[in-house]
């Protein structure tokens, strides 16, 4: 007959893996867990940015930006410029300032790039073909690389 220590030893060598398996299926359910929150705030964040380009304002000015004709810089700050068309001038920085919240989004990680290529990748790539000029031409005059 197996004595006392024999009994304690055998219980150890058995809680021990027990244990350790224990551990690991709670670290794997934890992952799980946030992997899945990632996933929910990412979705409530992209329908926060999807609402916002659904609404009436934000389509008018998109639309009527992509709508310009100019030749180049002097030829926009004739026609859209802050002092010569201020409500043009707000309707284009309204749209620069969207798309680079965009862009912070998706650097920083908060939002996955497919979701945005899926939402908004025409008018990301329409309004950079379109503003290229003038983005460059900013950035050195604003000193914003």
């Amino acid at each position: 007959m197996a004595d006392i220590e024999t009994l304690l030893t055998y219980l150890t060598l058995i809680s021990v893996p027990i244990g350790v398996f224990y551990h690991i299926l709670t670290l794997n359910n934890t992952r799980k867990n946030q992997e899945m929150q990632l996933e929910t705030r990412q979705a409530q964040l992209f329908m926060n940015i999807y609402q916002l380009d659904i609404q009436k304002d934000h389509i008018k000015a998109q639309e009527g930006i992509f709508e310009w004709e100019f030749t180049d810089v002097k030829d926009f700050e004739s026609k859209f410029g802050k002092k010569a068309n201020p409500e043009a001038y707000y309707d284009w920085q309204y749209h620069l300032n969207y798309m680079e919240g965009l862009g912070v989004y998706v650097r920083e990680g908060l939002i996955d790039i497919r979701l945005v290529a899926l939402m908004s990748s025409g008018a990301v790539r329409l309004g950079w073909e379109k503003f290229k000029p003038l983005a460059y031409h900013y950035r050195e005059k604003l000193n914003w690389p």
